[in-house]
């Protein structure tokens, strides 16, 4: 997948860290500027068996083009189940 530039007063911070058991990533896309604005948390689909957060970078894109910032996540896969 390619991901699309970042919108005029945006930046992309790619594949940043989060959680303290796996290495899992996230990608923000964020308001260059400071004024305050809300964030759109995206989580893709998939059961826990498949899927990639760049499958959800268009979603983003809608977000930013409403001056909201928006992220991205990988969680993951797959998910361990008590038995």
């Amino acid at each position: 997948m390619i991901q699309p530039l970042a919108p005029q007063n945006y930046q992309w911070h790619n594949d940043q860290s989060y959680g303290p058991d796996h290495p899992m990533r996230y990608d923000l896309l964020e308001r260059r500027d400071e004024r305050a604005a809300p964030l759109l948390v995206c989580v893709h689909g998939g059961v826990f068996k498949g899927g990639r957060k760049g499958q959800l970078w268009n979603v983003c894109m809608a977000a930013a083009a409403r001056g909201w910032n928006a992220a991205t996540v990988d969680y993951p896969l797959p998910i361990k189940t008590r038995g």
